[in-house]
């Protein structure tokens, strides 16, 4: 779906490529596969991103789940 370990490498953000989440919109009317990839085209890096104009940097333990199960997850409660 994505490059997860890319993205993740990738800690030279600058905030001016940063997505602003709250601008986001996720339509609930669209199927799962096509919610995720319409999420990930706008927010571009869903492991660093702006919320309220405050970056947010994501990371997970190396016990939990990949961060696209946790998308999967999530979705489906849409």
């Amino acid at each position: 779906m994505f490059d997860e370990k890319k993205l993740k490498q990738n800690n030279n953000f600058k905030r001016k490529d940063l997505i602003e989440i709250t601008d986001v919109n996720i339509d609930t009317k669209l199927d799962y596969d096509t919610r995720i990839k319409n999420y990930l085209k706008q927010i571009k890096n869903p492991y660093c991103f702006l919320c309220n104009d405050v970056i947010v940097t994501i990371s997970f333990s190396e016990k939990g789940e990949e961060l696209s199960e946790l998308l999967k997850k999530y979705m489906n409660r849409q």
